[in-house]
């Protein structure tokens, strides 16, 4: 998440040497950002549940795997849209 916070400070950075505004480009960035980590997380969720659940796995096993899932979906997420957000 530390990478994709970077890259958005540093393209709202840039945007300001271009003439543009560095609040609205950090307040963009940021939520494209969350956005892409809550797709990434819902997509992690999803098929970690259902290889859970074909694995006969127990509910709290399922819950464990499927939060910490979640967790690494939306790091690896908000990583990569903070770089694309970054980027634009």
């Amino acid at each position: 998440m530390v990478i994709g916070a970077i890259c958005i400070v540093i393209g709202a950075v840039l945007t300001v040497l271009t003439g543009g505004s560095f609040l609205a480009t950090l307040g963009i960035g940021f939520k494209a950002a969350a956005m892409a980590g809550f797709i990434s997380g819902g997509i992690s969720v999803m098929s970690s549940l259902i290889v859970s659940i074909f694995s006969g796995d127990s509910f709290k096993t399922i819950l464990g795997k499927v939060l910490r899932s979640f967790v690494d979906g939306f790091a690896s997420g908000f990583m990569w849209g903070g770089i694309f957000a970054g980027g634009a």
